[in-house]
């Protein structure tokens, strides 16, 4: 995957790139340095989705319960 977003940065297209283990989104724009996202961010789309945004953890499904959780 990193060297298909090498390819495209090269072409000037903007790149997300989605982990779910990590539940994190890398965001690379041509000309700035990498930026990775957590859920407690907002991905902005901008400049190729202008006034587009989505908070990270909706990308994910939600945790499950931990066993402390769902015994209180």
């Amino acid at each position: 995957m990193r060297y298909k977003v090498t390819t495209y940065m090269a072409a000037g297209t903007v790149c997300w790139l989605v982990f779910p283990e990590t539940r994190t989104v890398e965001v690379y724009i041509p000309g700035q340095a990498h930026k990775t996202l957590t859920e407690a961010d907002t991905l902005d789309g901008a400049p190729v989705l202008p006034g587009f945004t989505l908070a990270v953890k909706d990308i994910f499904p939600p945790l499950p319960e931990s066993p402390e959780q769902s015994s209180q």
